[in-house]
């Protein structure tokens, strides 16, 4: 398909890499101009057939694929929920320990002068009665400088990537959903209603239904996908 160049500054041809993620205007033309679902009649647009695509492939057993789609929302709701909670325990963890070095660092803040001073006679004493340091103690330089002592630890973030989301797509069935283009010419629909030349309180409180309810119903057709179109 040949686009015309007023329609936005995109690839010559529909289907070719774009080298990025889809634009705003490639998602525009998309649903106005490219999928062929809606047929303009005035302001107004009424579905004008259903896609081949959705006749050609879609599962026999229509019945079963809703069934498989409901089961398939329900699980990722579970495991979403989950997640959560797992988040919220270790954020509450997190939380109290902090809440514990605050209490134990204002402790030692709070110790008296005396406490302090005993503390630095101690540790004078001690030093005193060790006596110097050879030049081979560990520890310690050549020329009798304190040296810092290799430090091992290093901080290592684990990414625990979990197979979910890969498994997901592992011998999945069919993703043809029958309500697809029903749902998606009311995006189109209000997306060409909100576009044209005139427009009145009328056509954006239509436009606005349709919006609505193309979000409500997607739920349903799209299971947990994100809708970055919308």
């Amino acid at each position: 398909v040949v686009m015309p160049a007023e329609l936005g500054h995109l690839s010559h041809l529909i289907g070719i890499p774009a080298g990025g993620s889809v634009t705003a205007n490639q998602w525009l033309l998309l649903a106005t101009v490219v999928g062929p679902i809606a047929a303009s009649t005035g302001q107004l647009l009424v579905i004008s057939n259903i896609p081949q695509l959705w006749h050609d492939y879609m599962p026999v057993d229509l019945e079963r694929q809703k069934k498989q789609q409901a089961a398939k929302i329900e699980t990722h709701s579970s495991k979403k929920s989950k997640k959560a909670q797992r988040q919220s325990q270790k954020w509450q963890e997190k939380k109290a320990t902090n809440a514990a070095k605050k209490a134990a660092a204002k402790a030692v803040n709070m110790s008296t002068t005396a406490q302090a001073a005993a503390a630095v006679d101690t540790a004078a004493d001690t030093l005193e009665s060790s006596g110097p340091s050879g030049p081979d103690e560990p520890g310690r330089s050549a020329d009798g400088a304190q040296g810092k002592a290799p430090n091992h630890k290093c901080k290592c973030r684990k990414q625990h990537l979990t197979d979910d989301e890969d498994s997901d797509d592992k011998g999945a069935a069919s993703r043809l959903h029958p309500d697809d283009p029903d749902n998606f010419v009311k995006l189109s629909t209000a997306l060409c209603l909100l576009l044209s030349c005139e427009i009145t309180e009328d056509v954006i409180d239509m436009a606005d239904e349709l919006i609505r309810e193309y979000c409500t119903e997607l739920i349903d057709v799209r299971c947990n996908c994100a809708p970055a179109h919308v």
